[in-house]
């Protein structure tokens, strides 16, 4: 998935989950910028209503992953 899908994913995410006022940053990363056997990974600060969300590059994926 490119970050542009990614990007438009999110942002139907944000108005479902009536989070249109906070602020989202999306990041495809490495497996090596990743905790270990993570997809994804997500960083909020409540106060701020910011978050940051990792997701895992799809080059790195298991072909044996389910």
């Amino acid at each position: 998935m490119s970050k542009e899908a990614l990007v438009l994913l999110c942002r139907e995410w944000q108005k479902i989950l009536r989070l249109r006022d906070w602020e989202i940053f999306l990041d495809i990363v490495r497996i090596w910028d990743m905790p270990p056997s993570a997809l994804g990974h997500n960083k909020i600060d409540m106060l701020k209503k910011k978050s940051v969300i990792a997701v895992l590059d799809e080059s790195d994926y298991s072909p044996c992953a389910a």
